[in-house]
């Protein structure tokens, strides 16, 4: 079998459908049978290393999603997660290199901004971070979202 011909996108649907049932085990375990078939398959690493991150195993989190980006997965949501693991590590720096490069390949995507606020705030740019929260607010978060975007505001201001 030529692993460049294989379709692995129903097995990564798999994989994340385990990954919301809680079944994470079960989605690892998909994503070593994509790799070991085809190890330069940059989606499969990139979700791993998502399952990984939730999991708060973040040294394999940054292993696999860096190697996903190594193999020309260029998206967003690698790059957020990146960062978010880079930011629970405390390497501020990688994260808002990682966030910063996230925005850049996707600026409608809200994630990336509210996440990088919160960064900013940790670290203390609020006037950044104001600016950020209000760009989610311009991508029309859903009420419960627009909700915290504006408390957290509120409470930037403040400070």
């Amino acid at each position: 079998m030529d692993p460049k011909k294989t379709d692995f996108s129903p097995l990564c649907s798999r994989a994340r459908k385990n990954i919301s049932e809680g079944r994470f085990e079960d989605a690892l375990g998909i994503y070593a049978d994509i790799i070991q078939i085809d190890p330069e398959f940059a989606l499969a690493y990139g979700d791993r290393g998502t399952a990984y991150a939730l999991l708060k195993r973040f040294d394999l989190a940054v292993a696999n999603l860096e190697k996903s980006i190594e193999l020309g997965l260029e998206n967003a949501s690698i790059y957020s997660s990146l960062a978010t693991v880079y930011s629970e590590l405390k390497n501020y720096d990688k994260a808002l290199e990682n966030f910063d490069r996230a925005i850049e390949l996707s600026p409608e995507y809200p994630f990336s901004y509210h996440n990088r606020a919160s960064l900013l705030i940790e670290t203390g740019d609020k006037k950044r971070a104001l600016s950020d929260l209000r760009r989610c607010l311009d991508l029309d978060p859903n009420d419960s979202a627009r909700e915290a975007i504006l408390k957290k505001i509120e409470e930037c201001e403040q400070a």
